[in-house]
């Protein structure tokens, strides 16, 4: 019986690679728009706390990504920061 060898990191799917990409561009570089393959999509503000929205495609879905507002105090968002992945932690 062989062994299959072990992987050092999971591999990102394509969902994962698009979710950072537009993180670092929208809310680290502050770009008006991102682009993702030959796609670009514009970085649109919510209008009451101004917080950044993306609406854009990943494999045939509409996903839309939007700014967590810092200020919020509810203890999801408590969980959030702390970086709680699920409602168990």
């Amino acid at each position: 019986m062989t062994k299959e060898p072990e992987k050092s990191e999971p591999e990102k799917s394509d969902l994962d690679e698009a979710l950072l990409s537009v993180w670092r561009q929208a809310l680290h570089e502050h770009k008006k728009r991102v682009t993702l393959a030959d796609d670009s999509y514009p970085v649109q503000h919510t209008a009451k706390h101004k917080l950044a929205q993306i609406d854009f495609d990943v494999a045939g879905q509409r996903i839309r990504g939007l700014e967590q507002n810092p200020a919020t105090a509810s203890r999801w968002a408590e969980l959030a920061r702390k970086g709680a992945r699920s409602c168990n932690s």
